[in-house]
């Protein structure tokens, strides 16, 4: 793969660095989404950047979401298996960030691999098997001491308490923000899986609570498969929306509710601030503990929840403007260390 010669003033800059990411998550998922947020960060920054997706399940369908498309035969884990000697089909001479912890990363010194978070390893719907093989994943990143970015202060700390080299958390790019539609001050949002630590049976009841005049839009899981929706508000489900669609959700939506107890960062939460969305919080998520927080942020008791009034507009603008400032400074350290593999 060659890099694109850099023209600056007269000059041909002969020398750049290629930083390639490599996904094998589905399209619509966190673990496709956040990868992708940091691939437009460093498009962003004008870096010669590639998204590699191996894809293996034809009937995915998804317009303008990767740059190349290999329907590989066979599963996942045998193509895991054989991954590093595969990838060099592609002569990869610069960077390669694995975007989920289900790669094994090659042992080439010019590998950083994401960890959006551990709970995978203990969460009851995840296959034993693909829990052995992400304890496999994580342990050769330790053992090779493969540089790891993580998602949030919260998972790099962890990573650091598994002994694991953390050059950076990197929080979620959002290139996408509010377009100044008018609000439906009574519409509710709720995006995610039926997993256990999102909470879903308090999302029921939250839903079953709401009185008439209130419309509360869910999607993701059916929350039918955890409690009967009995709900005298204006309920909608949607299992999957394309991008545009969603985008137009978070532009009239008033309310994210987001009462996940365990998560790494939870991107719908940022993208929802971002589109002056007030979250509703879960005061046991450990997340909060690290953001800044204001009257866009309601942390409650999940078990006694509650509508906060609409915040002022200008409690959006501070919380973008920190995360902002976060991410500049996040990337900067990311960058240094690719710029230190990239002349090796």
């Amino acid at each position: 793969m060659k890099c694109n010669n850099l023209k600056k003033d007269k000059y041909v800059l002969k020398f750049c660095i290629v930083v390639i990411f490599i996904n094998i998550a589905k399209p619509a998922t966190g673990l496709y989404n956040l990868p992708r947020s940091y691939f437009d960060l460093f498009r962003s920054k004008q870096i010669h950047t590639e998204w590699i997706n191996l894809q293996w399940d034809k009937n995915i369908k998804y317009e303008g979401a990767t740059r190349n498309f290999l329907h590989v035969l066979g599963s996942g884990y045998i193509l895991n298996s054989l991954l590093n000697a595969y990838m060099k089909r592609f002569n990869l001479n610069d960077v390669a960030i694995y975007t989920t912890p289900n790669i094994m990363p090659e042992d080439n010194g010019k590998a950083i691999s994401i960890i959006h978070d551990f709970f995978y390893l203990t969460d009851p719907a995840v296959s034993e098997f693909d829990k052995w093989k992400n304890r496999k994943v994580i342990a050769f990143i330790k053992k090779k001491k493969i540089g790891v970015i993580t998602n949030s202060e919260f998972v790099a700390s962890e990573s650091r308490r598994k002994n694991l080299r953390v050059i950076s958390p990197l929080y979620p790019y959002i290139n996408h923000i509010y377009n100044g539609e008018e609000k439906d001050r009574k519409m509710i949002l709720s995006i995610g899986t039926n997993r256990i630590r999102k909470k879903p049976k308090n999302i029921v009841l939250f839903v079953n609570s709401l009185p008439e005049g209130w419309k509360f839009v869910r999607i993701g899981d059916d929350l039918n498969l955890v409690g009967k929706i009995n709900t005298k508000a204006d309920y909608i489900y949607e299992r999957y929306v394309e991008f545009p669609r969603l985008l137009s959700y978070y532009n009239k939506a008033s309310y994210l509710y987001f009462p996940s107890e365990e998560e790494g960062i939870g991107l719908p939460m940022i993208e929802a601030l971002f589109h002056n969305v007030a979250v509703i919080g879960n005061k046991d998520n450990k997340i909060f503990d690290e953001l800044k927080l204001n009257d866009s942020i309601s942390i409650q008791d999940i078990n006694a929840p509650y509508i906060p009034d609409y915040p002022d507009l200008s409690s959006f603008q501070e919380f973008r403007s920190w995360f902002k400032e976060r991410i500049e400074q996040q990337f900067a350290k990311v960058k240094e260390e690719i710029d230190i593999m990239g002349k090796s």
